[in-house]
């Protein structure tokens, strides 16, 4: 998974920001208050506008589809030293 090229990460139409959500001001929760006999109850939910995300995207990107990110497969030849078993990992440094 690669950032989209097209809206460069952002996950918009035009590629600018995304605006942050009204609801939830872009805390991604907003906080209820309830009353009971105990007395006042507060809880902290997930915002239904946005999802959580703190941002809402109104026209999303046609490639990433708002996403922000695409799967690309990349083809590199790399060395594998001597002495490897089946099953162990290479860590590559900047993939």
């Amino acid at each position: 998974m690669i950032h989209c090229e097209k809206c460069h990460g952002h996950g918009t139409k035009d590629g600018k920001e995304p605006k942050k959500c009204s609801t939830c001001h872009g805390a991604g929760y907003v906080t209820r208050a309830t009353r009971s006999i105990f007395g006042i109850m507060q809880q902290n939910v997930v915002c239904e506008d946005c999802h959580g995300e703190g941002m809402k995207i109104e026209h999303p990107c046609e490639t990433c589809h708002g996403k922000r990110r695409v799967k690309k497969s990349v083809e590199q030849t790399i060395e594998i030293p001597a002495g490897i078993d089946d099953g162990m990992t290479l860590r590559m440094t900047g993939e």
